[in-house]
């Protein structure tokens, strides 16, 4: 961490899963009681830390343009002024920034991203797509 230099007051924005081979399938290595958010924030106490772009790939970040709705992208964090920030990068980014709560939320979004990752790469749907947050008019 210390290669990263000095991150006080600094947002970090936490796009990893904590992925391992389990039994020859890939899965989470972290569940319940943590997430690779909480663990990443002790590491670096001092940074602003939000759990987010971790629920598509990299190609649907770059490349959502052209979906029938923005895709939506949950973030958690403790600090609200780091996720209002973030908040206005998500949806400069294409996507509908929503809030899923303190950083103990990452725990809900690491098995969130799983789901995703398991129709893209093992059920067949491929990687042009996302989730979305419909509402009813």
């Amino acid at each position: 961490m210390k290669a990263l230099g000095g991150l006080r007051d600094k947002i970090v924005i936490d796009c990893m899963n904590p992925l391992a081979m389990q039994d020859g399938k890939l899965g989470l290595d972290r569940g319940f009681n943590t997430s690779g958010a909480e663990v990443l924030a002790t590491w670096i106490p001092d940074a602003r830390l939000v759990k987010t772009l971790n629920q598509v790939d990299a190609e649907m970040m770059a490349h959502n343009e052209g979906l029938p709705c923005r895709p939506v992208m949950f973030m958690a964090g403790d600090d609200s002024a780091a996720k209002t920030t973030v908040s206005a990068l998500l949806t400069d980014l294409g996507f509908e920034a929503l809030d899923a709560g303190d950083l103990t939320k990452a725990r809900l979004l690491e098995p969130y991203a799983m789901v995703w990752i398991n129709q893209a790469l093992v059920r067949g749907k491929g990687r042009n797509w996302a989730f979305a947050a419909v509402n009813r008019m």
